[in-house]
């Protein structure tokens, strides 16, 4: 019974994660938002219930800290290969709070630590949140987002999911925040294979798109790996907040958001290509090139989190303004002075009184998803790829036709999560 409890709970999870974009923005919570601004009176008519089971919804209150200091049995595995230990996070106290506490100081990563392009990955291992080698489980990691940074129950749980389908050792439940890494490994990993890393360029396009803020795109990188920080990409970002206000907010998602996905579909790929032929004729499926695909809305919502988790919440609790400063060191960007940036540790960027304050609220997924859907909204685009050429960017057939019937943006934002 130990045993089929829990792999049915890990079974759920898997099929979340898989689902969590259709459950997350098919609510009636964003849909009637953005639907008093964009869509006619006829088209609200539409059924909003969810398709799929909300990720959520899944751990049934268990993965969201709600039985503290409870442990799950470990799976005994068969042949004597060893157990799976199964830990549920402790509970998160909900409001605004000095970040980090005693426990958890500041200290440079080790140079065999491993750490990506996510600065909020990077910023929970340089402070002990989760485990500073970079190597960490999915419930240290559901647990941290929440009392590190602020996250809900609910978007933790879809951030959790995201990495579960891509790099997480299904025996060791553990997963990397860089590149692939033996420290991974579970009882099966020498018959399951070595997992990759969120970072890797395995998983390109899978955890990581093109059109990153600050780092390159996998075509470019010698080793096709993408936590390669890119000061030119981080510079036209820069350059996006000081047109908008001096700040990373909402006008900044949009701006920069569309102006990455130009610069995408006007970049050829074909030179770097030839240091990577050997490798593309291994797995047999050419790079895309500029692929800016129906994930590309997911990560719409990522360059939300500037504006509402990075810079330190004010006295009330709510989230202060973006500014460049702020947004810097919390991204570990180190302005070299001549036009050009460096990638340093992440680190908190201190309020007036020295200290980084957790917002009081917690930031769920249906808010951050109106950002985001707002910020594609702002500027809609087609999503698909293109050809090996500069400008030959071509909509996915699938698409096409749901443009077809649908020719209003949101109408598209939803076929496109669904």
């Amino acid at each position: 019974m130990k045993i089929s409890t829990a792999l049915l709970l890990g079974l759920s999870a898997l099929t979340g994660a898989a689902a969590f974009p259709t459950a997350a923005f098919n609510t009636p919570e964003v849909f009637e938002r953005l639907s008093r601004h964009y869509v006619p009176s006829s088209v609200m008519q539409r059924d909003v219930s969810t398709r799929d089971i909300p990720l959520g919804d899944l751990v049934n209150g268990i993965l969201n800290g709600s039985l503290p200091g409870v442990n799950f049995p470990a799976i005994n595995l068969p042949l004597s290969l060893g157990t799976i230990p199964l830990d549920i996070p402790p509970v998160v106290a909900i409001g605004r709070k000095a970040i980090p506490d005693a426990d958890h100081p500041f200290q440079e990563p080790a140079s065999n630590a491993q750490r990506g392009g996510c600065p909020g990955l990077n910023i929970m291992a340089n402070y002990g949140y989760i485990d500073r080698s970079g190597v960490t489980t999915a419930t240290e990691l559901l647990w941290a987002q929440q009392e590190m940074l602020g996250l809900a129950p609910d978007l933790a749980a879809a951030l959790v999911g995201l990495t579960a389908i891509s790099a997480l050792d299904p025996t060791s439940l553990k997963l990397s925040i860089g590149n692939a890494d033996t420290r991974t490994n579970g009882p099966l990993s020498l018959i399951l294979g070595q997992v990759s890393g969120i970072f890797d360029k395995a998983l390109h396009n899978t955890y990581e798109v093109d059109g990153s803020v600050a780092y390159t795109d996998s075509a470019f990188t010698s080793d096709g790996n993408t936590n390669h920080f890119n000061s030119s990409k981080w510079a036209e970002s820069l350059g996006i907040a000081i047109k908008n206000g001096n700040q990373f907010g909402q006008d900044w998602l949009a701006a920069a958001r569309y102006q990455h996905y130009l610069d995408c579909v006007a970049t050829s790929e074909l030179a770097p290509y030839l240091y990577r032929l050997i490798y593309q004729l291994i797995v047999t499926s050419p790079d895309p090139n500029c692929f800016w695909g129906e994930k590309e809305l997911v990560f719409y919502l990522a360059a939300a989190f500037p504006q509402v988790v990075m810079a330190s919440a004010d006295e009330n609790g709510l989230a202060t303004t973006p500014t460049i400063e702020a947004i810097s060191i919390f991204w570990g960007i180190k302005d070299n002075g001549d036009g050009t940036y460096s990638h340093i540790p992440e680190k908190l960027p201190p309020s007036p009184d020295g200290n980084w304050y957790r917002r009081s609220e917690p930031l769920t997924f249906a808010q951050l998803a109106l950002l985001g859907v707002e910020g594609y909204l702002a500027h809609p685009v087609i999503f698909g790829s293109n050809s090996g050429k500069p400008n030959t960017f071509t909509g996915s057939p699938n698409q096409l036709g749901n443009v077809t019937a649908s020719p209003h943006p949101l109408c598209l934002a939803f076929n496109e999560v669904r």
